[in-house]
């Protein structure tokens, strides 16, 4: 599963014995007041929250010696699938459909003047259902192969919102950057005194991608 990472940059303002010349030779873009350094610190939260939705794929085919008889083997198939897929909970809204290239398959029929070939059309259709709860996936996927379909990929995860993760992300990284401040500052027999700037940046965490 992908997960994404929440970076804030806090910069703090921790009181100082230094001149206010100094103070702004050091930090011209975040005027500081009189007695005043500039401390920037790094936290990164991670929202891992359990995914709520289920991605999967259902291939279809249908089989005749004309493209007519093919097409039409194609549809009942895909009415089966799409009727089982339906009594498994899934809205029709939530299925889609695309059209798989055309491809040929040759069955072999004995005739009294011996082996004859005769070429059979198949047509495949790949069907995308979204599950709206993630503990039907076994069960939607066994109904799904009951009906016919050729095969059924496995499930890929998704969270349909992720607002709130990020929010809790984002509060536990500006507090971790505010405790970071607050222990380089006591180190330094300073404190803090507020926080001038807060920057967040989003990116994928490299190292925990599953």
């Amino acid at each position: 599963m992908r997960i994404l990472f929440l970076s804030a940059l806090v910069a703090a303002a921790i009181a100082a014995g230094v001149t206010a010349g100094s103070a702004a030779a050091q930090v011209s873009t975040h005027p500081l007041a009189p007695g005043e350094v500039l401390l920037e610190v790094v936290a990164v939260a991670t929202p891992d929250p359990p995914a709520d939705r289920a991605t999967l794929t259902a291939t279809v085919a249908g089989s005749g010696a004309t493209e007519e008889e093919a097409e039409r083997a194609l549809e009942a198939a895909t009415d089966r699938v799409r009727a089982a897929a339906r009594a498994a909970g899934i809205g029709g809204e939530d299925i889609s459909s695309n059209e798989v290239p055309l491809t040929i398959d040759v069955d072999f029929v004995r005739a009294d003047a011996g082996i004859e070939e005769t070429p059979a059309v198949t047509r495949r259709r790949a069907l995308e259902m979204e599950l709206r709860d993630v503990s039907w996936v076994d069960s939607v996927r066994e109904a799904l192969l009951d009906a016919g379909a050729v095969s059924v990929s496995d499930p890929s995860y998704s969270l349909s919102d992720g607002s709130a993760s990020r929010g809790a992300a984002r509060t536990d990284a500006l507090r971790a950057a505010r405790a970071q401040a607050e222990a380089y500052a006591a180190d330094l027999g300073l404190r803090v005194v507020r926080i001038v700037r807060v920057s967040e940046r989003v990116g994928m965490d490299i190292f925990n991608i599953a």
